[in-house]
């Protein structure tokens, strides 16, 4: 499917990172979007945002996971909060680049 690629040429798909995954979740949850009135045809969100699990800003995360991730349509004031959280997270317990932690997901 080629559609669901971030863009044809390395200038496209760095300027885009994240198209594919707003596609993904436009694609498999159309009911979270409004139909797209953008030149670029990316969907326009309902306050809706297209996220990844495992978390995008690790090794496991969407970047490097070759199709084993999950990526959801979600609240977008929830979903920046979770980030927030994350970040939070990330600084209090130091965790950086090639550190290890667990997340318990209940």
């Amino acid at each position: 499917m080629h559609w669901l690629i971030p863009g044809e040429t390395p200038e496209e798909k760095e300027e885009h990172p994240h198209r594919f995954y707003i596609i993904y979740c436009k694609y498999y949850m159309p009911q979270a979007y409004r139909p797209s009135t953008r030149d670029d045809k990316l969907p326009k969100g309902m306050g809706n945002q297209c996220d990844e699990y495992p978390f995008a800003s690790t090794k496991q995360g969407a970047s490097y996971a070759q199709g084993n991730y999950s990526a959801r349509a979600l609240n977008g004031v929830q979903n920046r909060k979770q980030g927030d959280a994350l970040l939070k997270f990330y600084g209090d317990f130091r965790v950086g680049e090639d550190n290890r932690f667990w997340a318990l997901i209940y």
